[in-house]
């Protein structure tokens, strides 16, 4: 269960580096069409996250039941 938590932690920061870089796209106009692409995958990314956050609650929880 710690490796899966430190795995878990290693995508997290992944995903929020990703989501600042899709942020950082969104404040500099290109196109629209660049802009709906970027703001897809900024969604994408967020979804992502949240569904990793609660998978490390759960992980967080089982370790701690179990010590």
């Amino acid at each position: 269960m710690r490796e899966r938590q430190d795995s878990i932690e290693i995508e997290v920061a992944k995903l929020e580096a990703g989501i600042a870089e899709c942020e950082a796209a969104l404040s500099n106009f290109v196109s629209v069409e660049e802009t709906v692409r970027v703001n897809g995958l900024l969604e994408a990314r967020r979804a992502d996250l949240a569904g990793l956050m609660q998978e490390w609650e759960e992980v967080s929880d089982s370790i701690e039941a179990n010590s």
